[in-house]
């Protein structure tokens, strides 16, 4: 089934997401973030490529933005026992939500950001951290609480890559499990448009592929977290830079389970 959005150009292919992992670690852009990764990955991830940024700064914005994170999903959790980043960079999240969970899943397309959060982890004295590549996670077994993605969903150019992604959400969570997803949602201007069909030796880096932000239609995004089996709770910013969607995995959650069991 095809459908066409009217108030934008998208068409969606609507099938059930399947879960092939032949795009998502694979490719330029993957290698341009284990680039980064060696040479100023703090930069990259905050998207000041040229900043030489200060450590203590980094880390603190976030544990301003896990709090948010936290905050957002608190009244939906049923447990803490797992939760699982998508993009953990160097663990600017990944560490303070370490401290919020029982173990944390690190996923990051590039080996150099994995070391790194590993090591930052050790740092601050985080030991419950499991650095893993994407390939790696579309395996886990033990479900987990909660799943979360800030400033990296937005640099997937594949629609295909991403829909897997959210089919990979939903497998990774248990039932009654949140998810934070954050998009970039806003109208595909002129100007968007023609800049995105340059080749990128005469683009500023931060517009380059792998760099540069890439606008989804809301309606699509919502298509696809539906057909994927999830239910969209909340939403935060809808057609801006940091859309935030909160989604739940549809299922019978952990708790009413017990309850049955028992009775």
């Amino acid at each position: 089934l095809i459908t066409a959005h009217p108030q934008c150009d998208c068409i969606t292919r609507v099938v059930r997401c399947g879960p092939s992992l032949d795009t998502l670690v694979t490719g330029r852009v993957d290698r341009f973030w284990e680039r980064a990764a060696r040479t100023n990955p703090m930069g990259y991830i905050l998207g000041r490529p040229r900043e030489a940024m200060d450590e203590g700064e980094f880390f603190a914005t976030g544990e301003a933005d896990a709090e948010r994170i936290d905050a957002d999903v608190r009244p939906l959790l049923e447990n803490r026992r797992a939760a699982l980043e998508i993009g953990c960079g160097v663990g600017r999240l990944a560490i303070p939500m370490a401290k919020r969970f029982d173990r944390v899943v690190a996923v990051d397309v590039a080996p150099t950001m994995l070391s790194l959060v590993e090591a930052h982890g050790r740092r601050a004295g985080v030991r419950n951290i499991d650095p893993m590549s994407p390939h790696d996670a579309a395996h886990i077994t033990d479900p987990v609480d909660l799943v979360f993605s800030y400033l990296t969903l937005q640099h997937i150019e594949s629609a295909a890559t991403l829909r897997r992604y959210v089919t990979l959400v939903e497998r990774w969570l248990s039932p009654g499990g949140v998810a934070w997803l954050q998009v970039d949602t806003r109208p595909r201007s002129i100007a968007y448009r023609v800049r995105n069909a340059l080749p990128d030796f005469v683009l500023p880096q931060n517009w380059r592929r792998g760099m540069r932000r890439v606008r989804r239609c809301r309606r699509w995004v919502g298509d696809v977290v539906r057909d994927c089996g999830l239910a969209v709770v909340r939403e935060v910013g809808a057609g801006e830079a940091g859309h935030v969607l909160i989604v739940r995995r549809e299922g019978q959650s952990a708790e009413a389970r017990a309850t049955l069991s028992r009775s």
